[in-house]
């Protein structure tokens, strides 16, 4: 059987039970409206935007003018009491007055039967609630009641007989009078139903007994009979007999109320006559029913107040001959009702019925159901007819909604790509739809036969057969998989199948509804996961590390060996959130605040933690990891992580960070050494250049090569303190390495530099060219950033080529998580193939004609590399040099 798709299955469930004829209520736990049958919706005279969502008890309040009545603490307690206890309830009658569109309370009587809807697990998920408008019956038993009571006097004052037949106990009661006008005993008036059977008189029996049952047979009300009943002492007495059928809400008969006159007395005759037409006066005004009796020899007809009642005429509307009824009906329907009623009295039959429409004083049309009973005179003519209009146009309406709803069921499931059937309450088949026959070849009336066995698998079916008789004597839903046979190549495909019990208002399963869906596919891909499974598992068994996996929720359902060897813990021990108790109670809080971020967020999981080793063994650390399975909509379905062994790494790393602390303690110590240096240094310099300058403008020299000498000391001195500037300048690069980081304008900056370098420019003819577009900004400090500039034009221009102009352009963009600022010039080039890994040394020079330091690019990798950057060199003899800085983006 195939499986609907869930969509489609609710949309479908959701129509149907909107479609209802009964009027069903869906609620929540607390008592808010889930789904409301259109039916009940037009009893209550509410629309889903009225009441969806909604408490039940704010959208249906009691009516305010009924004080102590207590409808709505009744009904509320019946609801709670089906979901605490799980079980139904019934409340038999319940007043519970509704509010119309003018804002008026209309009297309702209900009969209100609430289920519970459980899950498989057995929790509440929602309650049903249907409940049954009795208001009429209700109605009816109260006015029965004044009829019986009506009748009691009325046959205490006139010397009748009243009964009252409880159809359902089979019991008859008989009022004082019956000892009086038949004389029998107190013990006589109340007695088994067939009693009155025995005392009417043989021969005028069979005529009785079967004008009562055409009665309830036609859903008639008034019933009139003569016959001959026996006395206490052995004698018939002569009996005019009315009686008042009393029906319940399904239209069964359920009591019989009447009057018995003794007819004997002519005397009396016309009295007791003149009393039973008043009795049948007041029936006829407790019905709602049209009453009508036709007087067949003056064409005179009188109605009841149900005419005016159920065609909204008034009593000046209504003609008082039989016109009043001719000029109403249909014109279509008016010349079949003239004949079939002519046709009744004219040959001497006594019971007419006829379907035709109505109409009413705003000029639409009721369908009604008119039945009438002919009564002769005494030589056989006809004289008079009585009868009763019924109006049945929402059943007809409903028979065919219900007829419309049938059809478009069936075309639903002609449609579906599914093997759909339905079955009668004792497992018969009675439909199937075109996809069955498609597939299995078969047809309904093999279905009908139980002939599933030539479809399913032999291995299959004894299971399946066993579980479907189980579900028809339980009521519960069907569902099974097994494999089915194809009709066309007798191959079997694998199918789901599923049937769920349709139940009346009284919980009686009346039919089932089932599909069968294809999961051959689905089949074969669990065949696949399966396999897949196995694999995993021999893969995280054979790595040396501990695995695991967790649901979606951070639930741990698998560990491999490795963490039972490891824990000492049990497979079943560890599952949950067992883990956080084997950690170091030092790293539980951050490991599980970082569990449960990665769990909201679904980013990768890493983190270091110790873990113990057994129950009482010691820590070791571990680096645990985690990554999200999702599926193709981007949810989480799964976490799949590991736990290595990382103790030995952790060792190695304190060991290094003891290192790194010494090295930078030594470098510490270089940079004092050569501060001091540089600082001890400077002065010395100063005062020999200052003597020698002095001594130069005292002294004379003979010897001719004097002045080369002397130029030759001022530049070594100058030599000596450029270098203690140089060293001067490494120590400050060394010290600046935390330095505040700022935004630095590249416009502002490199503008600062040309002017700083302008006299230099001009000499040289050369052109600075620049664009930031890309990126006008970089994350750096502005007086390194500046020291970089400068020392990479100051470069370009010293070591320039003197055939041509000089060009530097700057220009930047942003790749990844770095700005890349290049700097380009069409100078002499460097020999990269000669300096490659040397660029970036100190006091290295490529071109000794200029003087120079050889600290420069130093500076500019070591100010770089400081904050996070790094610089790559291209460079042609010849052609020039480009230089590719790449300063580190901030973290947001």
């Amino acid at each position: 059987m195939e499986d609907v798709p869930v969509s489609l299955t609710e949309i479908d469930f959701k129509n149907l039970f909107k479609a209802l004829p009964g009027l069903y209520l869906v609620l929540s736990p607390e008592l808010f409206i889930i789904e409301a049958s259109n039916s009940y919706q037009k009893a209550t005279h509410a629309t889903d935007k009225d009441i969806k969502g909604k408490y039940l008890f704010d959208v249906f309040p009691e009516n305010p003018n009924l004080k102590g009545l207590k409808s709505s603490e009744i009904l509320e307690a019946s609801i709670l009491q089906v979901i605490e206890s799980k079980k139904p309830h019934v409340l038999p009658v319940l007043r519970y007055d509704v509010e119309n569109a003018t804002g008026e309370y209309e009297e309702h009587y209900w009969h209100m039967h609430t289920v519970p809807i459980l899950d498989t697990a057995g929790n509440l998920k929602q309650v049903l609630h249907e409940v049954r408008n009795i208001t009429g019956k209700v109605k009816a038993e109260k006015e029965a009641e004044a009829v019986q009571q009506n009748l009691k006097l009325m046959s205490k004052a006139a010397g009748g007989i009243v009964w009252e037949c409880d159809l359902i106990a089979n019991k008859i009661n008989w009022s004082e009078s019956y000892k009086e006008v038949l004389g029998y005993s107190d013990s006589s008036l109340k007695a088994e139903a067939q009693v009155w059977d025995e005392l009417v008189h043989p021969d005028d029996y069979p005529k009785v007994r079967d004008s009562i049952e055409a009665v309830i047979a036609n859903k008639q009300k008034f019933w009139t009979g003569e016959y001959r009943y026996r006395n206490a002492n052995g004698t018939y007495t002569d009996i005019v007999d009315h009686g008042y059928v009393i029906y319940d809400h399904l239209g069964k008969p359920e009591r019989l109320l009447g009057s018995m006159v003794d007819v004997s007395r002519q005397k009396t005759h016309e009295q007791e006559l003149q009393k039973s037409q008043e009795r049948f006066m007041r029936i006829a005004m407790a019905t709602n029913d049209v009453i009508w009796d036709w007087d067949l020899e003056d064409d005179s007809i009188w109605w009841n107040e149900g005419f005016k009642t159920l065609f909204g005429y008034t009593e000046k509307d209504i003609e008082p001959t039989s016109i009043s009824w001719t000029n109403r009906v249909h014109p279509d329907d008016l010349p079949h009702v003239n004949e079939t009623i002519y046709d009744v009295i004219n040959s001497g039959n006594t019971n007419w019925e006829h379907e035709y429409r109505f109409r009413c004083a705003d000029g639409s049309y009721k369908l009604v159901i008119d039945r009438g009973y002919v009564i002769h005179s005494s030589n056989g003519k006809a004289i008079r007819m009585v009868g009763a209009m019924v109006d049945i146009t929402e059943k007809k309406q409903f028979e065919q909604q219900l007829q419309e709803t049938t059809n478009w069921s069936v075309k639903i499931m002609e449609s579906l790509p599914l093997m759909v059937w339905t079955a009668a309450s004792d497992g018969a088949i009675n439909y199937i739809n075109q996809r069955w026959t498609e597939y299995t070849g078969s047809t309904l009336q093999e279905m009908k036969d139980w002939r599933w066995e030539n479809f399913t698998h032999p291995e299959d079916f004894k299971r399946s057969s066993t579980l479907w008789s189980q579900c028809l004597k339980t009521g519960e839903p069907y569902v099974n998989q097994s494999r089915w046979k194809s009709g066309k190549d007798g191959t079997y495909r694998w199918f789901l199948a599923r049937a769920v019990p349709i139940r009346n208002s009284l919980g009686e399963v009346t039919l089932w509804v089932g599909s069968h869906t294809d999961i051959e596919d689905q089949k074969q891909l669990q065949i696949e996961l399966q396999r897949a499974t196995h694999r995993f598992q021999f893969l995280a068994e054979s790595i040396p590390q501990m695995v695991w996996t967790t649901l979606s929720d951070g639930f741990h359902d698998y560990f491999n060996q490795h963490w039972v060897n490891y824990t000492g813990l049990t497979l079943e021990e560890s599952l949950g959130m067992k883990w956080i108790e084997l950690l170091h109670p030092d790293d539980r809080q951050h490991s599980w605040n970082r569990w449960q971020y990665s769990l909201r967020t679904g980013d990768f999981y890493e983190v270091e933690y110790r873990l113990r080793n057994g129950s009482n063994g010691p820590y070791r650390w571990f680096l645990g990891r985690a990554m999200a399975m999702r599926d193709e909509k981007g949810n989480i379905v799964k976490w799949f992580g590991t736990c290595t062994d990382i103790e030995d790494h952790k060792r190695a790393e304190e060991e290094l960070v003891a290192k790194n602390l010494e090295l930078e303690r030594i470098n510490q110590d270089l940079d004092s050494f050569v501060y001091t240096a540089s600082h001890d240094l400077k002065l010395p310099i100063i005062n020999m250049a200052g003597i020698f300058e002095a001594l130069n403008d005292t002294a004379t020299y003979n010897d001719p090569d004097a002045p080369r000498m002397i130029e030759m000391f001022n530049k070594s001195l100058q030599q000596i303190h450029n270098t203690i500037h140089d060293l001067a300048e490494v120590v400050k690069i060394q010290k600046s390495q935390d330095s505040e980081v700022e935004t630095v304008d590249l416009t502002g900056i490199s503008n600062d530099v040309i002017v700083s370098l302008q006299d230099f420019l001009a000499d040289s003819g050369a052109q600075v060219i620049t664009d930031f577009s890309a990126a006008p900004t970089v994350p750096f400090t502005r007086a390194n950033m500046k020291s970089i500039l400068y020392n990479l034009i100051s470069n370009a221009l010293k070591y320039r080529a003197h055939d041509r102009t000089p060009q530097v352009s700057l220009s930047t963009e942003q790749k990844g998580n770095y700005i890349e600022l290049k700097v380009q010039d069409n100078g002499l080039g460097i020999d990269m193939n000669k300096h490659q890994s040397k660029l970036f040394q100190m006091f290295k020079r490529f071109h000794n004609h200029v003087p120079g330091s050889g600290l420069g690019l130093y500076i500019v990798n070591r100010l770089l590399t400081n904050q996070g950057g790094y610089i790559n060199i291209e460079s042609k003899l010849d052609e020039g040099t480009t230089f590719y800085l790449y300063f580190r983006l901030k973290k947001t």
